[in-house]
């Protein structure tokens, strides 16, 4: 790939519809570099995985899942994971602004959030399946779990 020699490596990589919450380590001639780094010609780049499990700066691990994200929402919470859910459709800039403040992972499949400047920390979730989706987040950062009390059984009249 050729670069124009101004644009940052990580204005290359979301150039590719990847935002860089999917990019792990970015390595130049095989020395990590910043997202910021300006590529040259003749550099040999690479893009790693994001590292499992992903850590996140900063405690306690909590999550900001969008408005099409709500049956994972209800599920992480039933295990007892912080998440916070917007039901209704507030923008990006909005849900951007509110993971930095309240300095949660943004939890998303639009990748045009995900490349949000403002927004604090984020990951795409990869399947419109509800069952991939908890266990790809679960996989992928490794919350603490706290499931509460099971429900008192039943009793018989």
């Amino acid at each position: 790939m050729t670069t124009d020699g101004a644009s940052s490596l990580g204005h290359v990589v979301e150039s590719l519809g990847v935002p860089l919450t999917e990019a792990g380590r970015l390595l130049v001639d095989g020395r990590p570099v910043e997202a910021a780094h300006v590529p040259s010609a003749g550099e040999t780049v690479e893009v790693q995985d994001v590292t499992r499990p992903q850590q996140v700066p900063g405690a306690p691990l909590r999550f900001l899942l969008d408005v099409h994200l709500g049956t994972l929402a209800r599920r992480l919470r039933l295990l007892g994971v912080d998440a916070s859910y917007e039901s209704e459709d507030i923008g990006d800039p909005a849900l951007a602004a509110l993971s930095a403040r309240e300095r949660r992972v943004m939890l998303s499949r639009d990748r045009g959030l995900l490349r949000r400047r403002e927004l604090w920390a984020g990951a795409y979730v990869y399947s419109d399946r509800p069952d991939e989706q908890l266990r790809d987040v679960l996989e992928r950062f490794a919350p603490p779990l706290a499931p509460g009390p099971a429900a008192p059984p039943a009793t018989a009249n």
